[in-house]
């Protein structure tokens, strides 16, 4: 074998290198792929001679694809086989572009159900609360959207439906109580424009609970209840304005109470040999002396019906005057104020301390008084027992 037939070495010893076809083996795989493609591609080219001495092709390691049929645009009808077609004159149709996928609801991913309990909770709460309108319709609609947005989300659970029943109903109870509260106001500003009663002489206090006109309406005669009430009032008057017969006989219960109280001692106390001046001590007492009607109750207007009448008098406590007193008296006697004195200046010390806590006593508008009065010769009278010892539980010490 001469120098021209040897084959040529690789230019890298790595790269493998593989044989040339010859010419007769080309000519063959042309016609070959013209007779099963004649119809979609133009024929092949002759083949041209292949120089023996070529470049080593490296070696294909993975086969390659059968050629596919593919129109070839641009080409003239008829043009002549094995000529290139000139370059298409109108561009390329776009590519169709991809579908839009529909992203899923965020509150829904991964196919999420809210909770039907809060619906429900809400729901009870809105029907135990109806009776506060507001908060009632409040529940009830956080209810039903709770309750919407588990029906919505593809929830089956009974207590979303439950839920959302419960806060139509607190809703709807909710605006009936709104609207009977509107009928009660109404009716009650009603009835307070058509009252003819007359309170204007009737002294009620605002601190304690007032003779009603409605009360009055319903059992008896106002003006039988005025009468009633003039003839107390008169009474308390005169404490009111000290009036001197009145301050006389208070004067005479303190005195006999005292005396009474501390009958035991065997130094035979009195508000005289203490240095105590009664008229001093009822002063004192009915400092800011004032009166206000509760109720007035009569079970009629003839002879011999009687009435009861109940007023807060505002005076000072006997019940402080009382506490003091013996807070004051059991102090001196652990410190042994009295000791080495003789009776005579325990007297004293006895009745001084007893006006200090008079003085010390709050004035208070609780004082309760109960006065009953019968029907006697065509007019309303004080039981007069009664009045004494009404005086004596307020002034006195019994």
């Amino acid at each position: 074998m001469d120098e021209k037939d040897k084959m040529p070495e690789p230019t890298n010893a790595s790269e493998p290198t593989a044989a040339q076809p010859s010419a007769a083996e080309q000519a063959q795989a042309s016609e070959s792929t013209a007779t099963s493609g004649a119809t979609d591609t133009p024929p092949a080219q002759p083949a041209q001679p292949v120089p023996e001495a070529t470049q080593p092709v490296p070696e294909q390691t993975q086969p390659m694809p059968a050629p596919v049929s593919e129109p070839v645009y641009g080409q003239a009808q008829g043009a002549p086989a094995g000529q290139t077609p000139p370059p298409p004159t109108e561009p390329m149709p776009p590519a169709a572009p991809f579908a839009t996928v529909p992203t899923p609801d965020a509150s829904n991913a991964a196919g999420y159900v809210p909770s039907a309990t809060p619906a429900l909770i809400c729901g009870i709460l809105a029907i135990l609360f109806c009776g506060i309108p507001i908060v009632g319709i409040i529940l009830g609609i956080v209810a039903i959207v709770l309750a919407g947005k588990h029906i919505k989300a593809g929830g089956t659970d009974g207590s979303g439906k439950a839920g959302k029943i419960c806060g139509i109903v607190g809703i709807v109870l909710s605006a009936i109580m709104i609207v009977v509260s509107t009928i009660m106001i109404i009716v009650g500003l009603t009835v307070l424009e058509n009252d003819d009663v007359d309170v204007a002489s009737i002294s009620i206090s605002e601190d304690y609970p007032a003779y009603s006109s409605s009360s009055a309406a319903s059992s008896g005669d106002i003006a039988v209840r005025e009468e009633i009430n003039d003839v107390v009032v008169a009474r308390l008057d005169q404490i009111k304005d000290a009036d001197p017969t009145m301050m006389a006989s208070l004067e005479a219960i303190a005195a006999s109470s005292f005396e009474s109280v501390f009958a035991s001692n065997d130094m035979g106390m009195t508000m005289e040999n203490c240095g105590v001046d009664p008229a001093t001590y009822i002063s004192l007492m009915a400092t800011d002396f004032d009166y206000s009607l509760i109720d007035i109750d009569e079970t009629g207007n003839e002879e011999g019906d009687t009435a009861e009448a109940n007023y807060y008098l505002t005076m000072r406590s006997i019940m402080d005057v009382v506490d003091n007193f013996n807070d004051a008296l059991n102090d001196a006697q652990a410190a042994g104020v009295f000791a080495g004195l003789s009776e005579d200046e325990i007297r004293a010390e006895w009745g001084r301390m007893f006006m200090q806590a008079v003085e010390d006593a709050d004035i208070t508008e609780s004082n309760y008084l109960e006065m009953e009065l019968t029907k006697t010769n065509g007019a309303w009278v004080i039981d007069e027992d009664q009045w004494q010892d009404e005086m004596e539980y307020f002034f006195g010490l019994e």
